[in-house]
């Protein structure tokens, strides 16, 4: 993720890919990246994502 423009979730909403994206996860995205999400919520850790919002770092689109 470090190297990517944009990052898409696509992902069924199960145990194994509950918060299968976190706080790490976005600290590695390039600043000015966009997240795409069209996976369920539970997929991605919510405060992790709107914390790297609020640093206006990346993009999203959800």
């Amino acid at each position: 993720m470090r190297t990517c423009d944009v990052v898409s979730l696509h992902s069924a909403s199960t145990p194994r890919t509950y918060h299968m994206l976190g706080a790490e996860d976005f600290a590695t995205m390039e600043d000015g990246a966009a997240f795409i999400n069209t996976a369920r919520g539970a997929i991605c850790g919510q405060d992790a994502l709107i914390a790297e919002l609020q640093r206006d770092r990346i993009n999203a689109i959800m």
